[in-house]
């Protein structure tokens, strides 16, 4: 199994009086490699073979590239009331790559199972991320706010798991 990640962030902040951004841009690019091997009773798959092992080896990689501009804004329209807004554009890439060895008897060299050429699936996605609330100032210990927000998770390639959150905070 390997991994390798390279990610980076910028971010740009500003305020004032009433004022507040913080903006930034995000990059990720991260690479998966394994290999899985195994041993099985081949008589699952021909019961006249009960008792014989049979071995196989399947190579995976994934490649996911993750692009993304955010922003996060807080704007004091009343010394007691802060408005706070932004979103977040995220595209991803996600590129899954499989194949096998097949299943082959290691006694005899009988093939149980054909190996299986390679086969690349490739998912592109991008999710736009909104976020809305307000803040009332109360006292100095106390502040009431309501902010409603979206989130993403993103599923792999191959297999949609993708799924999108929707959040109202209080």
């Amino acid at each position: 199994f390997s991994d390798n990640m390279f990610s980076q962030e910028l971010l740009l902040t500003y305020s004032n009086e009433k004022f507040t951004a913080l903006s930034g841009l995000y990059y990720a690019d991260i690479q998966n490699k394994q290999m899985r091997a195994g041993t099985f009773n081949l008589g699952f798959f021909l019961p006249a073979l009960e008792g014989l092992d049979g071995e196989t080896q399947a190579p995976l990689k994934e490649d996911l590239t993750n692009y993304a501009a955010f922003v996060d804004l807080s704007y004091q329209l009343t010394p007691w009331l802060e408005i706070v807004g932004g979103g977040r554009v995220d595209y991803e890439k996600n590129t899954f790559t499989r194949s096998s060895a097949g299943l082959v008897a290691p006694e005899s060299g009988a093939i149980i199972i054909p190996a299986l050429d390679e086969n690349r699936t490739t998912e592109n996605n991008t999710e736009v991320l909104p976020k809305l609330g307000v803040v009332a100032t109360i006292s100095d210990d106390i502040s009431l706010g309501f902010t409603f927000s979206e989130g993403y998770r993103p599923g792999g390639s191959g297999v949609n798991l993708a799924e999108t959150l929707r959040s109202g905070e209080a």
